[in-house]
């Protein structure tokens, strides 16, 4: 290949490529938007009914607990949430908040073992353990 022939060949990649280069680096048309306080990009989330959330679904199927007990079940979650809105709004920092968690996870389920009738104290065990490890593998992956 000749000196010419090695210019006109750049040439016509350059012009090729110029054209793509100038588009990809051209600054948006549109004006920038300045980026919002996040309370006001994201509307406040309703927390979901108790009776929807996994705290309350996975405690009424696993340890069958009958209608009466699902209702006391659903009572002691809503003092616990009470508790709990007033902890994190409390809390400092993230420890605080993790604490606040944990407290309102013992609680719930500590009270939820006294309505248990003697047949579901062994579900309830397996249960505790079960969440047990859940918490512990989540804990170990968030570190």
């Amino acid at each position: 290949m000749t000196q010419r022939t090695k210019a006109a060949l750049a040439l016509i990649i350059g012009l090729l490529l110029f054209p793509a280069l100038l588009w990809a680096e051209a600054p948006s048309q549109q004006p920038k938007q300045q980026p919002q306080p996040q309370q006001q990009q994201q509307p406040k989330q309703q927390p979901r009914p108790i009776k929807e959330r996994p705290i309350y679904t996975s405690a009424v199927e696993k340890l069958k607990l009958d209608a009466k007990q699902a209702k006391a079940f659903e009572k002691i979650i809503e003092k616990a949430d009470k508790k709990i809105k007033e902890s994190i709004a409390a809390a400092k920092d993230d420890n605080a908040r993790r604490e606040a968690f944990r407290t309102y996870i013992a609680d719930v389920y500590g009270q939820l073992k006294t309505l248990l009738r003697p047949d579901q104290q062994q579900p309830y065990e397996t249960y505790m353990q079960e969440l047990k490890q859940y918490f512990q593998s989540r804990q170990q992956k968030n570190g």
